[in-house]
């Protein structure tokens, strides 16, 4: 991601967000707590710190974001950790989602990583279904998510 990409980023952060935790997450958190400019002093931040690596899906327009992790330790396989991925709500079903999933996993073998870690909230039907057809499988043990107060389940791919 290009500093010029983070307003188009963070809207699409934000309102898909929106659409797919609606329900799910309190209404505080979706609309007072994540804003548009919020997400963008986020994004902002994370490009001067360089501490996440953060993609776009841009054919012309921005339509997509991805933003994975590394987790490293010294004596174990290196995990690549999915911390996002949004489509413009507008654009979702053209297979932008897939594009950028297959993306993270190429990004997850340049790095040489044994798995991708993703967690999803347990009530988000769309998203696990997503997951689960990209591949991935969970251990079915649900967590209280500290920053969203909701169920969550850890998902996990094996490269």
């Amino acid at each position: 991601m290009k500093i010029a990409d983070i307003p188009r980023a963070a809207e699409i952060h934000t309102f898909a967000r929106r659409k797919a935790y609606l329900g799910i997450v309190s209404n505080a958190n979706l609309f007072a707590e994540s804003t548009v400019l919020k997400r963008m002093e986020s994004f902002e931040q994370a490009l001067r710190q360089n501490d996440k690596e953060v993609y776009v899906y841009d054919d012309g327009i921005v339509k997509g974001i991805l933003s994975v992790g590394l987790y490293a330790e010294n004596d174990k396989p290196k995990i690549l950790i999915l911390r996002k991925i949004y489509v413009e709500p507008a654009m979702q079903g053209q297979g932008i989602g897939s594009m950028l999933m297959d993306y993270c996993e190429t990004l997850a073998k340049k790095q040489d990583c044994a798995r991708i870690h993703l967690t999803v909230l347990e009530q988000n039907a769309v998203a696990r279904t997503f997951y689960e057809k990209a591949g991935f499988i969970t251990d079915g043990l649900a967590r209280i998510s500290r920053s969203l107060g909701v169920l969550v389940l850890d998902y996990i791919k094996e490269i």
